[in-house]
């Protein structure tokens, strides 16, 4: 038969229970609202969320289970590497309304009892203003193109990766010709237009993951691509000379066209046989763009890396 004082502990310890079973009740209500969570089985399909996931979306949670809707960007490469290790990766991730936000996705495989693995658990954290603070250190204010900060280590990264596949590599700068003139002639606020303008357009031109468009300081532009041969190269970069006198930005004081052009330097290195450093690369095609401005400007020059000459094109 309990006595008194043993009731008395039984009730303690009853309302112990009760208070850290309300404790972990409400840390995990709190955790349910302050950290985006996905449970998803082995397809990709998601099999619950948290209520924080849901406001980082905006998908309801009815929307999202079921599906593989609202996930991020990249999250199947993802899912494919994850096997008994924790990967983590940052990924873009698209909301319900199309704002662009990026996470940094922690990927947790889940198991059964017997160890089969029976899904993933994925933890997301909101790391969009960190990846704005990076692209303004990287991009140039006015065009939005990438920097010259960020040119030095694109093109330290592009000549390693060209060197290890034994690849072509090309580089070619672009100046906006007689730009002085058509800043004090037209104004600068005009001038500026114009290298948003041709900023714009070779941000277009650059389709694949390995193009990179680049403002190198006041009216000079470069450009890095790879994975191309002479002929399609020299071709490209003169449908771009194209393009910008194709636009007719009128430029009165820019020879008998009386529009806005530009000349280029190309350098196309193979580094199956060839090996040029970074002060190389700038400095072939540095040259070869002064030929082109010395005979007669709106023109590609081709500085060929295994030959010491430039070709005009």
């Amino acid at each position: 038969m309990k006595t008194n004082n043993q009731n008395q502990e039984i009730n303690k310890l009853k309302e112990l229970l009760y208070e850290c079973q309300e404790n972990s009740k409400k840390q995990l209500e709190l955790l349910e609202k302050v950290v985006s969570t996905a449970k998803l089985n082995n397809k990709g399909e998601i099999l619950d969320v948290s209520l924080a996931y849901e406001k980082l979306t905006g998908y309801s949670k009815k929307e999202i289970i079921g599906s593989k809707a609202a996930m991020p960007n990249g999250i199947e490469k993802m899912l494919n590497d994850v096997t008994q290790d924790i990967i983590e990766g940052e990924l873009e991730q698209i909301t319900k309304d199309g704002h662009e936000r990026w996470v940094k996705s922690v990927l947790v495989p889940m198991h059964d009892e017997n160890g089969n693995k029976i899904g993933n658990m994925n933890v997301f954290f909101d790391i969009t203003d960190k990846k704005k603070f990076e692209r303004m250190s990287i991009k140039d204010s006015l065009t939005n193109l990438y920097n010259r900060r960020h040119f030095d280590d694109v093109l330290t990264s592009e000549i390693l990766r060209a060197k290890r596949d034994r690849k072509l590599l090309a580089f070619t700068i672009l100046d906006i010709d007689n730009f002085k003139k058509y800043n004090d002639s037209y104004g600068h606020v005009a001038g500026d237009a114009v290298l948003q303008t041709i900023g714009k357009l070779l941000n277009d031109s650059m389709h694949r993951s390995s193009d990179f468009a680049f403002r190198l300081g006041g009216e000079e532009f470069g450009l890095i691509f790879s994975d191309i041969n002479e002929d399609h190269a020299l071709a490209f970069v003169d449908k771009i000379r194209s393009e910008i006198q194709n636009l007719n930005i009128d430029h009165s004081l820019n020879g008998s066209l009386k529009v806005v052009t530009a000349s280029f330097g190309l350098l196309i290195v193979n580094f199956s046989s060839d090996d040029v450093d970074k002060n190389g690369f700038y400095s072939m095609a540095d040259h070869a763009l002064y030929e082109a401005k010395q005979t007669g400007r709106n023109k590609v020059v081709l500085h060929s890396s295994n030959e010491d000459n430039l070709d005009f094109f």
